[in-house]
């Protein structure tokens, strides 16, 4: 089982062994759960702003839920190269990117809006279980631990893996905007034109 408070203290997000996702108000009775995945709730996390809540599973996906009046209604699943169990998640400070962490101790970036993996997973196979991640104020790194005891920094936003998430997730017309927080220019990526 998990659970996590809302952002705002309203509510706790609970995750059972069940496969249910609860949205409890203290001091309430235990409402009932709403069972979209297919294995144990292993992880849930609030989006920054606390309308979203993603959920992590066993069953190797992460669900994406709206949050409105105490009621979770799903509206989004996130399936990417990353297979084995859900067992960590953090939120980007803006909200607009997930990470998840797996078992064999592979992580996934996500973009929330389009549903879809930015980019290929990192991986730390030898490091096995991501227990834990936590993503930098400046977004521009996370940091995770592992059930070997080893903790890391993944820096997401380096220049070649920018260059390869912007060339696989946003249209080209897109490219100046998704730099923009990265501190780096979308020309960095491809050869300047000729004048």
């Amino acid at each position: 089982s998990t659970l996590a408070w809302s952002p705002d203290g309203a509510y706790v997000a609970l995750g059972g062994d069940d496969s249910t996702v609860r949205i409890w108000v203290p001091g309430a009775d235990l409402p009932a759960g709403v069972a979209d995945h297919r294995a144990a709730v292993k992880t849930v996390a609030w989006s920054p702003d606390g309308t979203t809540l993603a959920s992590g599973s066993a069953d190797g996906t992460v669900r994406l839920w709206k949050i409105s009046g105490g009621r979770a209604t799903p509206f989004g699943v996130l399936i990417g190269t990353q297979n084995g169990e859900i067992h960590s998640l953090a939120w980007s400070k803006d909200g607009r990117s997930l990470v998840s962490g797996n078992l064999q101790g592979v992580l996934q970036f996500w973009n929330i809006e389009t549903q879809k993996p930015l980019g290929d997973a990192f991986t730390s196979v030898s490091l096995g279980l991501v227990t834990t991640i936590d993503w930098h104020p400046g977004s521009q790194s996370v940091v995770t631990a592992h059930r070997s005891g080893s903790v890391l920094t993944w820096d997401i936003f380096s220049q070649e893996r920018a260059c390869q998430i912007a060339s696989t997730a946003v249209a080209s017309d897109q490219l100046d905007e998704f730099f923009i927080g990265t501190g780096r220019k979308k020309t960095g990526c491809w050869p300047e034109s000729p004048k």
